[in-house]
């Protein structure tokens, strides 16, 4: 190690005692930091792969084009669970495990076992910000990757990566111990799986949003 790299390791470590012995950690954003349940749009255009026609001596292959959103998701959670769900239900990402809801937020399916968000696996975030050390009032806005999967029972799967831009606060806590938080993101990005034996690859964007309270 160079002379300039001990040092810089030598600072950096002093500051990180700083913050431990001053009870404060330096300023940082988290993915779903809003704390609230957030309502999932989805929005994609996938290229199907098709059938191979035969044909001699010209052998053609074809392709077909599908879209996959918010509704198509739910309609296949309610075919493969023979469910029935009411109108203008969502998917809603809670504390990281999506469910179907009704309109009014009332839980109604775990679908955890078809839809998984993953934000930020690798914590490599890039964020800007600040918090309020005494009332833990904050607003941070972020930018990482995110891994969204669908999959279910016959053996479907798409795989959805994109960039994620975030932006939540949340309010100062009252005497109670309670805040209010506000939280959205957009992911944008690519795709690809397989959809009833056929291959499928395309872009889209997914937006979740949210905001409520919470505490003790």
């Amino acid at each position: 190690m160079n002379a300039k790299s001990k040092m810089l390791v030598t600072v950096l470590s002093g500051l990180s005692l700083l913050a431990v012995a001053s009870g404060q950690l330096f300023a940082q954003g988290t993915p779903g930091g809003g704390s609230v349940p957030m309502a999932l749009t989805i929005t994609a255009t996938v290229t199907v792969q098709g059938a191979d026609n035969g044909g001699d001596p010209i052998d053609k292959i074809a392709t077909g084009s599908m879209k996959i959103t918010t509704a198509w998701i739910i309609q296949q959670i309610a075919a493969a669970e023979s469910l029935s769900f009411p109108k203008g239900a969502k998917l809603v990402l809670d504390s990281g495990s999506v469910s179907v809801t009704d309109s009014k937020g009332n839980v109604l399916f775990d679908a955890s076992s078809y839809v998984t968000v993953d934000l930020d696996p690798d914590a490599m975030g890039v964020w800007s910000g600040q918090v309020n050390n005494n009332t833990s009032a904050a607003n941070y806005t972020g930018t990482y990757l995110t891994t969204v999967t669908y999959s279910d029972p016959a053996g479907d799967t798409i795989t959805f990566t994109g960039l994620t831009s975030e932006k939540y606060s949340l309010t100062a806590m009252d005497g109670n111990g309670n805040q209010n938080g506000t939280d959205s993101l957009t992911i944008t990005g690519v795709g690809e799986g397989n959809f009833s034996g056929n291959n499928l690859a395309g872009s889209g964007t997914i937006g979740a949003s949210g905001k409520g309270a919470f505490g003790s």
